[in-house]
């Protein structure tokens, strides 16, 4: 992993690598050679709760931007994700059937969700925010939140 932004607020510590790039749902994308893999964030692992439970999609299944990538039930809620990029899903990380805990405990390496071949990444791409830009998001959410 490269430089890892950080932000503290109130109790919680969010992580936020720089060699990836975030959706605003909450997912996190790492380009490599002809691949993507996929996970959720520090931010949402967090905000979301203990990871009970996730569902993810199957090796060959072809995905939409936007349609669900995984969902999952935690202690506090269930969340379904959208997949960021159109695609075509390589692997999905079946250790999480027996430690869904692993994305609570190691969101950007063992907690990983997926790996896909992009469709149109340069399509897909230029959606996507910088880790940069992905912290003044989760700057605003948390201070919009203390206004209610």
């Amino acid at each position: 992993m490269s430089e890892i932004l950080e932000l503290r607020h109130d109790k919680f510590l969010f992580k936020i690598p720089t060699d990836r790039q975030y959706s605003r749902e909450g997912i996190w994308a790492l380009p490599g050679d002809d691949e993507v893999t996929l996970g959720l964030t520090d931010y949402q692992q967090q905000r979301a709760g203990d990871v009970a439970f996730v569902t993810l999609p199957e090796a060959g299944d072809r995905l939409e931007a936007g349609e669900e990538l995984a969902a999952v039930e935690t202690i506090k809620l269930d969340v379904s994700y959208g997949c960021p990029i159109a695609g075509t899903v390589v692997a999905s990380n079946q250790q999480l059937e027996l430690e869904a805990e692993l994305i609570n405990l190691e969101p950007y390496s063992r907690g990983w969700l997926a790996v896909m071949t992009p469709e149109a990444w340069d399509r897909d791409q230029p959606a996507l925010l910088s880790a940069e830009q992905y912290l003044a998001l989760i700057q605003e959410e948390l201070a919009a939140e203390a206004k209610e």
